[in-house]
């Protein structure tokens, strides 16, 4: 025989049922209801905050960007934004540098302060700015660069670093030609004796001069010779580029010193329009 229940004790089921229900609703997690309505409102995160005293300039990139990197300009033209005035780096107009890069154009790029990213380019000696990271694409740089990409032709300016691929080493030519303008002869004075020797002419300082043959060590080699007072230039390439940098002992102080790039990349086009200010490495080097 089914016993049936009684009214009352299906309404006491059913109260039951009703308060297990709203404990549930009065304790979902409240972090998923307030995610929802930030969704919902289409709220933004936090912007990032500037660092102050933090700079991005073309005399101190490569010293003070420890893992320098490589990106493309994506922006049709790109003024870099200065970090010096009142407020800057900002988007106003007063940190507008008249520097600029192009679509296309190829940099190097450091540290990021706030919503900026430092970069370099290589255009007139080299100019550097910050930029905001939606007008650059970040390019993989391979950290061990196989051998056959540092051979070239290497030119900054009329100074050219020729390396060559030899038994798995590199082989390093040189040479930095007279900076400036030749030094006019000028006529010697005559001498009020006619014996004595004429005054010499005043010469220029010898052409900087680079040489060896040395095995990389990741993306950085070193050229020294045998003599610790002589001539050393350490290279390190960052894609297209090839960052060096000498002892003073080369010809002068600063002859192999800079950003480096061969002839046949990408020219750098919009920076070089604008008319704008612009632990060694334990190699083995036997030099010739």
């Amino acid at each position: 025989m089914s016993i049936r229940p009684s009214r009352a004790v299906l309404i006491a089921a059913l109260c039951l049922a009703a308060a297990a229900c709203h404990r549930t609703r009065e304790e979902k997690p409240q972090g998923q209801i307030t995610t929802t309505t930030q969704q919902a409102s289409g709220e933004n995160p936090p912007a990032p905050v500037l660092v102050p005293g933090l700079t991005c300039n073309s005399a101190g990139f490569l010293t003070e960007t420890a893992n320098p990197g490589v990106a493309k300009v994506v922006t049709s033209e790109v003024h870099f934004i200065t970090d010096h005035g009142d407020g800057c780096p900002s988007d106003g107009p007063a940190c507008q540098a008249k520097s600029f890069v192009m679509r296309g154009d190829t940099v190097m790029t450091g540290v990021a302060n706030g919503p900026y990213v430092c970069a370099f380019s290589p255009a007139k000696g080299g100019i550097a700015g910050w930029v905001k990271p939606s007008d650059i694409t970040e390019a993989s740089v391979p950290s061990t660069p196989p051998l056959e990409a540092w051979a070239g032709a290497w030119r900054l300016g009329d100074t050219v670093i020729t390396l060559a691929v030899r038994d798995n080493n590199l082989v390093a030519d040189g040479t930095a030609p007279i900076a400036g303008a030749p030094i006019a002869a000028v006529k010697p004075a005559v001498p009020a004796d006619a014996n004595a020797a004429a005054p010499a002419a005043p010469t220029a300082p010898p052409a900087g001069k680079m040489s060896g043959v040395a095995q990389p060590v990741g993306d950085t080699v070193e050229f020294a010779a045998a003599d610790p007072n002589g001539c050393r230039v350490d290279l390190r390439l960052i894609g297209p580029f090839l960052a060096a940098k000498d002892n003073g002992q080369c010809g002068g102080q600063g002859r192999f010193a800079g950003v480096f790039r061969k002839p046949s990349a990408t020219p750098v086009g919009g920076a070089g329009k604008s008319g704008a200010a612009s632990k060694s490495n334990p190699n083995k080097n036997v030099f010739y």
